[in-house]
């Protein structure tokens, strides 16, 4: 897989958000990683469905709340993707090929 980019926007600025395998870019053992100072954030492709709109969102509250501690950040992902998933809006099978 090629990386794929995109951009989104975090309090009113632009980012990018790409999904690759880098090594420079996604630390070993991790499945994303915010770069604040770049305003990048890197997700790693080979995870699909709830995990990697997880992975998503978790890095994207990283962008929008630099000072977040990860127990914050992790709950905030989690309690958002449950939101989604009974609403019905995530598809089990989704992955980064779609985009």
């Amino acid at each position: 897989m090629t990386d794929k980019t995109i951009h989104c926007k975090i309090r009113n600025k632009r980012w990018t958000l790409v999904f690759t395998r880098n090594p420079d870019l996604i630390p070993k053992g991790t499945w994303g990683a915010t770069k604040h100072w770049q305003k990048l954030i890197a997700i790693h492709p080979d995870q699909k469905g709830q995990e990697a709109i997880g992975t998503v969102i978790h890095e994207w509250l990283h962008g929008f709340f630099p000072d977040a501690k990860e127990d914050v950040i992790l709950q905030a992902e989690s309690e958002l993707v449950q939101l989604l998933d009974s609403l019905g809006m995530l598809a089990d099978e989704w992955a980064t090929d779609e985009i």
